[in-house]
């Protein structure tokens, strides 16, 4: 464009009077940037990429005592940053079994595994945390499935389960104790440049005995009420670093008679 072109175009955006003598385009621009404004500016949110970031993946382990040789579990990792976190609640609600995720947790229970083949799961227990669906089902076999899905709409679903786990047996439980059959975590870290957040959860899920009626841990996320059902706990809380990949939460029991209980949560 030839600077009178230029010139002219500047003083046609200028909402002040026109300058006494004339001036270069650039001068125009100046006068134009410090005259004020008479309408409100528009600010556009960020809205974070979705490609480039690096994610490190950490399996939610399913070892119990040596004794399990199914396999290392499919895993807990892969989860979007802050996509679990942000509408987590430190208690749960119960999830039908016709929920979004519970199904979903079906869905990826009945994928047969190249080791052990096709699974048949059926639902025992399942709560709801925001987004967030955290379950346990039961194989074929008898042994335990862990899974934790987070579906948010307009997304595909993210989380992972557990191949097996292994219950403890009759007579294992007390009747004021509880047992954890897994406590791990997932992680994902993500380069800062891209806008996202570091971001992960720990889960714990094993069985109480008759007389306990609600269970409380203590966590880093402060204290976190977890669902009971059928025998049967589960709960999970963000975290905000992978420093301890296998805690050993502390747990208060409430017993039936009102007396309470502090027992240490550890997968065997």
């Amino acid at each position: 464009m030839k600077t009178a072109d230029l010139d002219a175009a500047a003083r046609s955006l200028d909402p002040a009077p026109p300058a006494a003598r004339p001036q270069r385009a650039r001068a125009d621009l100046e006068s134009i940037l410090a005259t004020p404004r008479t309408t409100p500016r528009r600010v556009l949110a960020a809205v974070p990429p979705r490609r480039g970031r690096r994610v490190r993946r950490f399996a939610l382990a399913a070892v119990v005592a040596g004794v399990l040789g199914v396999g290392a579990a499919a895993g807990l990792g892969a989860l979007r940053p802050t996509t679990a976190a942000a509408s987590w609640t430190a208690a749960g609600s119960p999830a039908a079994p016709d929920s979004a995720g519970a199904q979903q947790c079906l869905t990826w229970w009945s994928t047969p595994n190249p080791e052990t083949g096709p699974v048949e799961p059926r639902l025992r227990v399942q709560e709801q945390r925001g987004d967030t669906t955290l379950a346990i089902g039961e194989d074929g076999d008898g042994d335990e499935l862990l899974c934790l899905a987070t579906l948010v709409p307009g997304q595909e679903p993210v989380g992972g389960t557990t191949s097996a786990l292994e219950p403890p047996g009759a007579g294992e439980v007390p009747d004021d104790g509880a047992i954890a059959v897994v406590v791990d975590t997932a992680f994902s870290s993500a380069e800062a440049q891209n806008g996202w957040q570091p971001s992960g959860h720990t889960a714990v899920a094993g069985h109480v005995g008759d007389q306990v009626e609600s269970m409380v841990l203590e966590t880093s996320a402060g204290p976190v009420e977890a669902s009971i059902d059928d025998g049967l706990f589960l709960a999970w809380w963000p975290i905000t670093d992978d420093g301890d990949p296998h805690p050993t939460p502390e747990a208060t029991l409430t017993l039936e008679d009102g007396t309470t209980r502090t027992v240490q949560l550890s997968a065997p």
